[in-house]
């Protein structure tokens, strides 16, 4: 990366130009049509060298009319995957159009490199997985003209099946994709499966399942997360994402602090009443309302860039 920004290192900007903020994804017409210009005498000035602009990319979507000027985003190391899936609104036309460029990566320094893979590991229970996986199906197919296989791993810890869910929602948002519903197999089995794969997992359940993974090739791709706001989402279990938790907490080096914080998360857990029969169908009826929900707008999106 360093070698690639020295070639554009004849002008920059700091995040602000004027009163303009360069972090933020939405400026106003007048404020483009600024920068816009900014951007245009700096090109008669140096008419043949590079140029080097700092901000968030949707900024430079709207200001991009000179093939000269690259940019950066903030981090350097954000990946399309996670802007995919979190972006909660419809892109602009042009940003869709741009988006489904084969060269888009090329003049943009926030991609995350997805290599090859002939398979996707989830488990079926976590609708952010779910989602990342059909977004992470469709990326394949666009970047490396290949179709791998989804495969959805039933959790034991929940309450209720919900591979149904899973099965409904990826084939709704990847109707062509070949899905694997495994409802008796464990992780444990997937060393001996193939190891040209990636594994979606929550940030909740990330060490579980790599401490499960670390004598295979497979890759694991986590997922960032708000645990505090997932964990009182209606649709979620609280003793499921609870045993996790204590399970990825135990895989901590014992020592110091961390043996008491292993031993208050346990503690933690155990504490958890027993959830009624009514407490497990509300649970259940808000897990499908959200599938129901999410299918509605992932739809749109997906369409709007992969079709």
């Amino acid at each position: 990366m360093l070698n690639v920004l020295k070639e554009y290192s004849n002008f920059a900007n700091t995040n602000r130009v004027m009163d303009i903020d360069l972090r933020i994804p939405l400026i106003s017409f007048a404020e483009r049509d600024y920068l816009s210009s900014v951007i245009g005498q700096m090109v008669k000035i140096f008419p043949d060298s590079q140029g080097l602009i700092i901000c968030h990319p949707r900024i430079f979507h709207q200001i991009d009319f000179c093939p000269n000027i690259k940019c950066v985003t903030f981090g350097f190391n954000q990946d399309t995957l996670q802007t995919l899936v979190s972006h909660q609104d419809l892109w602009s036309s042009e940003e869709a159009l741009y988006l489904r460029q084969e060269g888009y990566s090329n003049r943009i320094f926030y991609h995350w490199n997805m290599k090859p893979f002939k398979c996707i590991y989830i488990y079926g229970d976590d609708m952010d997985s779910i989602l990342y996986a059909a977004y992470a199906w469709h990326l394949q197919v666009k970047e490396h003209h290949q179709a791998p296989k989804i495969v959805v791993l039933n959790n034991s810890h929940f309450l209720y099946d919900r591979m149904d869910i899973a099965e409904h929602v990826l084939s709704a948002l990847c109707p062509q994709a070949d899905l694997d519903i495994w409802r008796q197999a464990s992780i444990s089995e997937l060393k001996s499966y193939g190891a040209d794969a990636l594994f979606i997992a929550p940030q909740h359940r990330a060490l579980y399942v790599r401490e499960r993974l670390k004598e295979s090739d497979i890759s694991l791709y986590v997922i960032k997360e708000n645990m505090r706001d997932k964990l009182y989402r209606p649709s979620t279990d609280v003793k499921s994402m609870l045993f996790y938790l204590n399970k990825s907490v135990d895989l901590l080096p014992v020592g110091g602090g961390h043996q008491a914080l292993c031993s208050a998360w346990a503690n933690n857990y155990a504490l958890v009443g027993e959830y009624t029969k009514r407490d497990m169908v509300e649970i259940m009826s808000s897990a499908q309302q959200e599938a129901m929900d999410r299918i509605k707008a992932e739809e749109v999106k997906i369409n709007q860039i992969f079709s």
